[in-house]
């Protein structure tokens, strides 16, 4: 997903407060807020502005969960963005930096709204589709999508066999004793024999039938 250059400009100034509907973000600040998105990014001192668009861009590039929604973590910086707490003394609820916020997204065909958990969403104007997540953790970062795209795949084809090998006796060898004795009313010793594993792993899965 692509938004003009203008509208990205217009969400930056917004993000890092030179918007003055929005708090200020220093250099330092601007990290921090990344960090509290949690985006592992730091900011390199070039210009604050120019540096955060690059972020957006980025964040814009990721996949989108469904056609004419933003993706995750784009939306998720918006969010964080437009918390309720962080109001400034001359606009208590935040109207003003809602206002100031929809002017590039609607721009570009979306809308942004309080909903009545006070929480920011954003839906696109023609279909009224959503932004949201359905997961009430942070967002996936793209690394953590790809291996579960590749685990799904995995457990849709695999064989019991595969599933032991390749998944089940790798985790239970990082187990702690103390936890796989929890698991199995009586203390693990590691073995290289796998048939040992298949064993052992059956037998937690059929305890308690």
């Amino acid at each position: 997903m692509k938004f003009k250059d203008r509208n990205l400009r217009a969400l930056a100034e917004c993000l890092i407060g030179d918007n003055t509907a929005f708090l200020y973000h220093s250099s330092s600040r601007i990290t921090e807020f990344f960090q509290d998105c949690d985006i592992e990014v730091i900011h390199d001192g070039s210009t604050r502005s120019a540096w955060t668009v690059l972020r957006l861009e980025e964040l814009l590039n990721e996949p989108q969960p469904k056609a004419h929604t933003l993706p995750e973590r784009f939306v998720h910086v918006l969010r964080t963005l437009m918390l309720k707490e962080d109001t400034m003394d001359d606009d208590p609820g935040r109207s003003k930096a809602l206002e100031e916020l929809n002017k590039p997204l609607m721009r570009e065909g979306y809308e942004a709204f309080y909903g009545d958990n006070n929480l920011l969403y954003i839906r696109h104007i023609g279909t009224k589709t959503v932004s949201v997540s359905n997961n009430p953790h942070r967002p996936l970062t793209p690394h953590q999508i790809k291996r579960r795209t590749l685990l799904t795949v995995f457990l849709d084809t695999c064989s019991e066999d595969e599933l032991i090998e390749e998944v089940l006796l790798p985790l239970f060898r990082q187990l702690d004793c103390s936890v796989q004795q929890r698991l199995t009313g009586s203390v693990l010793t590691e073995k290289n024999d796998d048939n040992h594993g298949r064993k052992i792993v059956r037998n937690i899965g059929h305890k308690g039938d």
